[in-house]
């Protein structure tokens, strides 16, 4: 949180990564979740008094989505599910990602 990147706008993002499908096998389906937390000064600001905490469900893909749309590199297409996806913009204060 002290290098420049950081200072000037910058993310970071702790995510916990692989879950097992279900034995529907499907990885998608919110039986088993993942911590995620954002810490940037664009950041969805507190909410009286206390982190915010999103009340959507995410997917790999909302990641994708996001990283993809800060670093702008969707010129012609979303990767994958991303195209579909909605990404992380609820974690981050309003208008913070294009």
């Amino acid at each position: 949180m002290d290098s420049r990147a950081y200072k000037n706008n910058g993310v970071i993002i702790l995510w916990w990564d692989e879950t097992a499908p279900t034995a529907t096998g499907n990885e998608n389906d919110f039986n088993h979740t993942l911590g995620e937390i954002v810490i940037s000064p664009l950041a969805h600001p507190n909410v009286q008094g206390k982190p915010y905490v999103g009340a959507l469900n995410y997917t790999h893909s909302d990641d994708l989505r996001t990283m993809q749309d800060i670093f702008h590199v969707h010129a012609k297409a979303y990767l994958g599910d991303a195209a579909k996806a909605r990404g992380l913009n609820d974690l981050f204060a309003a208008g913070a990602i294009d």
